[in-house]
């Protein structure tokens, strides 16, 4: 038999018996086939070993981000738990940065005032001593000696149940002796001063009695009617309390008369009358004893005096009050008495 060549790299080794057999053995081809193998397994081991190089190296960098990540969220986000929630859920790298924005300084080109600076300084933790305060002590000064003691501070202005009046007398007549109407003062249960005015003249003014009641000729040329005066006056006191000192000259000067029950008037009241040793007293003497004001130093002011009767009723009004109404209801026994006899 003749020796046949396969195609797919199987030989036919002849034997030395010249027998052929029929067993394949696969041979390469050539040696540089060989070598191609070779080399090319060498470069797949290669590319394998660099390959897991790679990986392992993106591994280990993303665990050392994450780790970055974790503290730099710790130190930085411990507050916003919320929003390192939605960050990780959304996969989004939390990133705070503030930008903090400096106001121009704005140079201003005109100087200082000395004066507003001085104003404008304040001091902080700064001794009492060491600060001026002769202009703050003068006007507490100030505003102690403005105070009246006769006018409660801070009061209602307005008409009130109980006032008082006084009235400023001049002298007509040959001699003067004669008074009529000058000055009219109303003040309320406070104090304060609701009406004050002058009055014109019906008559000639032979003695204005300025050293005693501060009127002059020029008060009463700018005066007002008597008629006038008297229906304002007239309107205020109705269906209140009146008080005033020797109350009943005033009205008889205004041509006027009040209740008796609505009248209170401090030179007749009993207590009063009793520090006097039962005589009536003067307005300037009970003011100085009961209350410790002096009035009427010099020229008399009308607003003053009824001020002076105000203070005088409202610190003895509780007790006042209470022996008037006892001596109504005596009253009320008496005259119920005469009748059943």
């Amino acid at each position: 038999m003749k020796n046949k060549n396969t195609i797919n790299n199987n030989l036919i080794v002849t034997l030395p018996n010249g027998c052929a057999s029929n067993k394949t053995v696969h041979l390469s081809s050539s040696p540089v086939k060989k070598e191609r193998e070779k080399t090319s397994q060498d470069l797949n081991i290669s590319n394998s070993q660099q390959t897991g190089s790679q990986t392992n190296d993106e591994h280990s960098l993303q665990n050392s981000q994450k780790k970055k990540k974790r503290k730099g969220s710790k130190k930085k986000h411990d507050g916003a738990s919320n929003w390192m929630n939605l960050c990780k859920t959304l996969s989004i790298v939390p990133s705070i940065k503030a930008t903090v924005q400096k106001r121009p300084v704005e140079e201003s080109t005109e100087s200082p005032d000395p004066k507003k600076m001085k104003s404008d300084v304040w001091f902080d933790n700064v001794d009492n001593i060491l600060l001026d305060t002769e202009k703050t002590d003068i006007d507490k000064t100030t505003k102690k000696d403005k105070l009246d003691p006769l006018v409660k501070p801070d009061s209602f202005k307005g008409l009130t149940n109980c006032v008082a009046m006084d009235c400023e007398m001049v002298g007509v007549g040959p001699s003067g002796n004669e008074s009529i109407l000058a000055r009219v003062s109303i003040v309320n249960h406070f104090g304060v001063c609701l009406y004050d005015k002058f009055v014109l003249p019906r008559e000639e003014v032979t003695d204005y009695r300025t050293f005693v009641s501060g009127v002059t000729a020029e008060n009463l040329a700018t005066g007002e009617e008597f008629v006038k005066v008297q229906k304002e006056v007239s309107d205020i006191i109705h269906g209140r309390i009146l008080v005033g000192h020797a109350i009943h000259n005033d009205l008889r000067a205004l041509f006027l008369t009040h209740p008796q029950r609505m009248i209170r008037d401090t030179s007749l009241y009993k207590p009063f009358r009793e520090l006097f040793s039962g005589r009536l007293p003067s307005l300037k003497k009970l003011t100085a004893k009961v209350l410790g004001v002096s009035v009427q130093e010099g020229q008399h002011s009308s607003i003053q005096d009824a001020q002076a009767t105000m203070r005088l009723y409202t610190m003895h009004r509780q007790k006042w009050e209470k022996e008037f109404k006892q001596k109504i209801r005596l009253k009320k026994k008496k005259r119920k008495n005469k009748n059943l006899k």
